[in-house]
């Protein structure tokens, strides 16, 4: 209700002249003009104070929204105001400061925070460290379980599984020869160019550094890659003929087909969009063929065209 007496300065409104109204209360022109505002009604108010992540507010709008309580950087255990600019992973929080000071970051996550460097340089957080595979790992035991899988593709498993853990531009190199157009930093950056595992010459050389997921899912893809080349007495399936162009791109589809039966969602995502939109091969072709026919056609179509080129091109 308006009142003869301005809100903030207590002095008597002049007969006739204008003043504001706002919150049930009457402010003179002068102090409208010279008092900051609320940042959520305009009202000058006597008490504005900051409410995060609202901003500034009157001591009336404050009684009408909820302040957000800070978070607490796990790494130097400051107080992370509530709509302030913060690191959030793993269900953890790291304040700015420690975000930009980390002399590492994990490889897989970028967490700001590395416990465990492998023998060929990234360095990943405690919180990857349990699902990530490195030279460290038992690759048998994760691929072994693969071998069903394989079969129902028509392909047979490797008897045993030789990998080499390399630095991640010589994996790199191994599949594309034109250098990335930035310094590669992290796995979500490689996964872009090229694939994690490549198979040649009866060895499947990997990052350093692998999420499982991912470890998987470019595993089998390329364990179908060893049965072709073993069948056709090749050492890898780099090339540019209709044959390898086929072979790449089934080989693909596995990859994409393995993260999709186990529920890899991230994984499947970004297999199809590098499939399309890098060509790799005929990938296009065999994705559009799982849309629309049994998985059995398209098992069938790729044996038989596989073999029929490979007469023809190798």
């Amino acid at each position: 209700m308006s009142t003869e007496n301005c809100y903030l300065c207590s002095k008597s409104l002049p007969s006739g002249q204008s003043y504001y109204e706002g919150q049930g209360q009457t402010v003179c022109l002068s102090c409208y003009r010279v008092h900051a505002r609320c940042k959520k009604c305009n009202f000058p108010g006597k008490e504005l104070l900051e409410t995060p992540p609202h901003g500034v507010l009157c001591e009336f709008c404050r009684v009408t929204v909820k302040a957000e309580p800070s978070m607490t950087c796990l790494l130097c255990s400051a107080s992370i105001p509530a709509g302030s600019s913060h690191y959030s992973g793993q269900n953890q929080t790291v304040c700015l400061s420690c975000f930009k000071d980390a002399k590492k970051r994990c490889f897989t996550c970028r967490f700001p925070q590395v416990k465990m460097t492998t023998t060929s340089g990234p360095g990943v957080c405690s919180f990857c460290k349990p699902s990530i595979i490195t030279d460290k790992s038992d690759l048998h035991s994760i691929v072994a379980p693969l071998d069903p899988f394989l079969a129902s593709l028509g392909h047979r498993a490797p008897k045993e599984i030789k990998g080499v853990f390399l630095p991640t531009l010589l994996i790199l190199g191994m599949q594309d020869s034109t250098p990335p157009p930035a310094p590669i930093e992290f796995f979500e950056e490689f996964v872009l160019f090229a694939m994690p595992v490549v198979y040649l010459r009866g060895v499947y050389y990997m990052l350093p550094a692998i999420p499982r997921d991912w470890f998987v899912a470019s595993m089998v893809g390329q364990m179908a890659a060893f049965d072709i080349c073993r069948t056709y007495g090749l050492e890898g399936l780099a090339g540019d003929t209709p044959f390898h162009k086929m072979a790449q791109g089934w080989v693909h589809f596995v990859s994409y087909l393995c993260a999709q039966r186990l529920k890899y969602t991230l994984v499947e995502r970004r297999l199809e969009r590098i499939g399309a939109n890098m060509l790799v091969g005929d990938f296009n072709k065999f994705l559009g063929m799982h849309e629309h026919r049994k998985p059995k056609d398209v098992i069938n179509y790729a044996k038989l065209n596989i073999a029929q080129l490979a007469k023809k091109y190798l």
